[in-house]
């Protein structure tokens, strides 16, 4: 944006842009407008920008309306998926669908979290839908509304997200933590007891029974693998400060390997968060 498009405003400009990355990349499945802090101040209307241009293009135009100075990262996280409820969620068929399908919310792939999860996931025969957001396709979130049970990781950003989808689709939600063998044990049992639930009642144990036998397989293999490390840290004391998921579940996985916790903190965690830390 230049001088001229702060003074008058840059909503022709935005919509030759939009026309031109359609042009450009035929092969896009969406294209999403972002306003900034200077556009956001301005008053250019991004919504009317996108309604106008996707009449005009062959794929959807989303405007994501959250400015910096709107709040935090934890707040934009909200507004995204509120975006992504209005907008996304809901708007095409899964190609497969599978009877164990779930979404994963909050779930950001940091490091690669996500890849470290998905065999457990695919021997226990549960499909992950959709991951929102990371590592996610847009087809995938399309799609999200299919799945029988949502995961909450991460419960600050995207809570809201779970509820709308409970109270339009009828999809129940639980808040988990994949930190350590405590936790990863705890979420996988939760999602099995609620899938069972969803697909054969009360007297089915299907996915119960599967996950039982792999947490018997894993927790052996994985105690074997901490063993050297436990070894060395065993007796250490720690003072944790973290924000998250992180602030209650690292309390588990470093107790796993022996470490006292002496304190902790935190920062950019629900009040809840703070209950199941001191807890």
């Amino acid at each position: 944006m230049l001088e001229n498009d702060v003074v008058f405003g840059g909503e022709k400009k935005l919509y030759k842009a939009i026309l031109d990355l359609a042009g450009r990349y035929p092969e896009a499945k969406a294209i999403f407008v972002y306003a900034t802090c200077v556009t956001a101040m301005t008053g250019d209307d991004v919504e009317a920008v996108c309604t106008a241009a996707a009449e005009k293009v062959a794929v959807p135009v989303i405007p994501v309306n959250t400015p910096g100075f709107i709040g935090d990262k934890n707040i934009g996280n909200r507004l995204a998926g509120e975006i992504l409820f209005k907008h996304v969620i809901g708007t095409a068929e899964p190609p497969v669908l599978g009877e164990y399908a779930i979404n994963l919310i909050g779930e950001y792939n940091i490091a690669g979290d996500l890849w470290g999860m998905l065999p457990l996931f695919d021997r226990l025969g549960i499909q992950i839908l959709s991951c929102f957001s990371g590592d996610a396709k847009f087809e995938e979130l399309r799609y999200a509304h299919r799945a029988r049970l949502n995961v909450i990781i991460c419960s600050k950003s995207l809570t809201n997200l779970a509820k709308k989808m409970q109270k339009t689709f009828g999809m129940p939600y639980i808040e988990e933590s994949f930190y350590g063998m405590t936790d990863t044990a705890k979420a996988l049992r939760d999602i099995a007891r609620e899938l069972d639930d969803a697909v054969g009642g009360l007297e089915k144990r299907v996915m119960q029974d599967r996950v039982e036998k792999l947490i018997e397989e894993e927790e052996a293999k994985c105690r074997t693998a901490i063993a050297p490390y436990r070894a060395r840290l065993e007796g250490k004391r720690a003072v944790l400060f973290t924000g998250g998921v992180k602030t209650w579940s690292m309390v588990n996985a470093l107790r796993e390997l022996g470490v006292e916790i002496l304190a902790a903190g935190t920062q950019n965690s629900t009040l809840e968060d703070f209950y199941r830390m001191k807890g």
